[in-house]
């Protein structure tokens, strides 16, 4: 599946009344998951880690994120809840 169809994916599973709109960052969440998603394969080299990821993201977003930033996006209950709608919502796979 290519990246843009990914977007589109993503961009319907998070159509809703509450904006995704955050002022306290750069990288708002669906664009996050998004670089997340699409950073995953497009990591350089044989071993993949979360540093190379966060490098993957960085590339993907244009906003390279400290580390603490980064663990701190990857630790939340937000993005697991929304990782989860995106990962169980079966017209993604269709």
């Amino acid at each position: 599946m290519d990246s843009s169809k990914i977007i589109s994916k993503i961009k319907f599973i998070f159509r809703s009344p509450v904006s995704d709109e955050d002022g306290r960052c750069k990288i708002q969440q669906s664009n996050f998951i998004a670089a997340l998603v699409c950073g995953i394969p497009s990591q350089d080299g044989r071993t993949k880690s979360l540093s190379g990821l966060r490098k993957s993201v960085g590339e993907f977003t244009k906003y390279l994120l400290s580390r603490g930033a980064f663990w701190e996006r990857m630790a939340s209950k937000r993005l697991t809840k929304h990782l989860l709608v995106f990962m169980c919502d079966r017209d993604f796979y269709s």
